[in-house]
């Protein structure tokens, strides 16, 4: 992987359930992870293969691998002024970097 592709800096950001002191629940987004990533949408082939809707935009972000913390499914991404949700992660470069699925949110 080369470091000119991973231009942006990114959080990655999941969801938290707390406790308030009256003991009513609520939902916190917490940083967890700020790393540099690339992301570019998905080509045609792998939109139509990947059956994604036609509704969404597609996005692929590009890490390396953290080896501290795990990025899961349902986390959300946080770079250039834009966000995204984490559909799916894959692992590339013999376990050295991730590629992420991610939908753009809007």
């Amino acid at each position: 992987m080369r470091s000119g592709d991973l231009r942006y800096p990114a959080e990655f950001v999941r969801e938290v359930k707390e406790r308030t002191d009256t003991g009513a629940e609520t939902t916190v987004y917490k940083v967890y992870l700020k790393v540099r990533v690339g992301y570019k949408t998905v080509s045609g082939r792998e939109f139509i293969d990947g059956g994604a809707e036609t509704m969404e935009t597609t996005i692929k972000v590009v890490m390396r691998k953290v080896e501290q913390q795990r990025v899961l499914v349902g986390d959300m991404v946080r770079a250039d002024a834009k966000e995204f949700k984490v559909l799916g992660v894959l692992e590339f470069d013999k376990g050295r970097s991730l590629q992420l699925m991610c939908k753009e949110i809007i």
